[in-house]
């Protein structure tokens, strides 16, 4: 098995207050967030205020009533993101007084010793399931782990679609702490320092990477 590659982080604030207005941020600042002079765009969906560059997943920022979500391919990234959009959202008069938040994964792993179902099934259920029929398989499995009272990790673990080796692993690591404001960009970067701590070891255990 290849070592896990990470495939996005995210930050996700739940905003103690819903926004009665949502932030009219201009195409410039996206532009100025994501160091991208051309391709990014910055409109209103569905989801809220969406800053994006079109046909990529990363990075992209959604600002709604309920929640501020910032999704990037690296921690660093996200801290550098997370400190400009601090800083606007001040400046525009945005409360962000948090109730909670998350910090997000996805993370994939290829060249399983079997076909993905046959690897979940021997990892996680032969040992517990007795059965004499010649084939089984897991399709997908999910976990909850309390880190300690403030902390938890919402993990699920499934076949990587398209890939008949690999997996697909996504993580949400909820933090029931609160904040009066985004709190100050070093205290985050502690938060994600440890958040990506926590996750490495709680996944080396369940897939036993080497």
């Amino acid at each position: 098995m290849e070592k896990g590659k990470y495939i996005s982080i995210s930050f996700v604030g739940v905003l103690s207050i819903p926004l009665s207005k949502i932030p009219a941020l201009s195409r410039e600042f996206g532009k100025e967030l994501f160091d991208n002079d051309a391709g990014t765009d910055t409109f209103f969906g569905p989801d809220g205020l969406v800053i994006m560059i079109p046909n990529k997943i990363v990075p992209m920022v959604v600002i709604n009533p309920l929640k501020i979500t910032i999704k990037t391919a690296t921690a660093d990234k996200m801290n550098q993101i997370l400190s400009s959009l601090i800083a606007k959202l001040k400046e525009e008069g945005v409360d962000t007084a948090l109730s909670a938040f998350g910090i997000n994964y996805e993370i994939q792993y290829l060249n399983l010793e079997k076909e993905s179902e046959t690897w979940l099934w021997n990892r996680f259920i032969k040992d517990e399931i007795k059965t004499t029929l010649p084939e089984n398989f897991c399709n997908k499995l999910n976990f909850r782990i309390n880190v300690n009272e403030q902390q938890s990790l919402n993990i699920s673990i499934e076949p990587r679609m398209g890939v008949h080796d690999g997996l697909f692993v996504g993580v949400n690591h909820h933090h029931n702490v609160s904040f009066k404001e985004l709190p100050p960009i070093n205290e985050l970067e502690t938060y994600a320092k440890n958040s990506c701590n926590v996750v490495n070891s709680v996944l080396k255990e369940l897939i036993g990477e080497k």
